[in-house]
């Protein structure tokens, strides 16, 4: 293979690499739904704003919930990386012996990736008592379709069985840390192969 060959598998690469666009782990700035079901109210979808690193502003009603993103920096047991949604109830649950849910929804990436959630953990604090983090992979499912990733997460259980015989709470901070995976969208790996095929249609030319 003469420096010509060379260059010109070079250029299909560079040519294809930009076409998929740089790859971003974390959907910093991405627009987000959440629903929330006794969570400590039934409301939404309220549209929110993943946090951009360093940037620690709630969004949402004080009087309800507020809601901050981040990444952790942290790697999850399948390679992905974790995340963190921190949800401080501005109230108690409207009804504590009623069980919970909360959906995560439309939430993307940049770079030409999808993200999937591969685990997840949550922990609570209710000011004089604690849970966790334990794992919450038998509570959370996701989902992935054209408008990002969605996820749900349902406790089988109601904050007052949560709570337990521990004192009453007087606060309620709810965290929850999903482990995220990205894999290249269907469309980017399409690219990524036909730079593949050119790039040997032009060695079998060239060399």
């Amino acid at each position: 293979m003469n420096g010509r060959s060379i260059w010109s598998v070079g250029l299909v690469v560079v040519l294809s690499l930009a076409a998929v666009g740089s790859v971003n782990a974390t959907p910093f700035g991405d627009s987000y739904f959440l629903q929330l079901q006794n969570f400590p109210v039934n409301l939404g979808p309220l549209p929110l704003t993943f946090n951009n690193p360093g940037d620690f502003t709630p969004e949402g009603n004080p009087a309800i919930i507020q809601v901050v993103e981040r990444s952790t920096g942290v790697v999850g047991p399948n390679g992905g990386e974790e995340l963190q949604f921190r949800f401080d109830f501005g109230t108690f649950p409207g009804d504590p012996n009623a069980i919970f849910a909360f959906r995560i929804s439309e939430l993307s990436w940049g770079g030409g990736q999808v993200g999937e959630l591969a685990s997840s953990t949550i922990s609570v604090n209710f000011g004089t008592s604690s849970l966790g983090p334990v794992s919450s992979d038998m509570l959370v499912t996701g989902s992935v379709d054209m408008n990002g990733l969605t996820m749900l997460f349902q406790s089988p259980l109601s904050w007052v069985q949560i709570v337990g015989q521990n004192p009453t709470p007087t606060d309620v901070v709810f965290d929850f840390f999903p482990e995220i995976v990205t894999t290249p969208e269907p469309a980017t790996s399409m690219i990524l192969g036909f730079g593949l095929v050119l790039s040997l249609g032009v060695l079998r030319r060239r060399s």
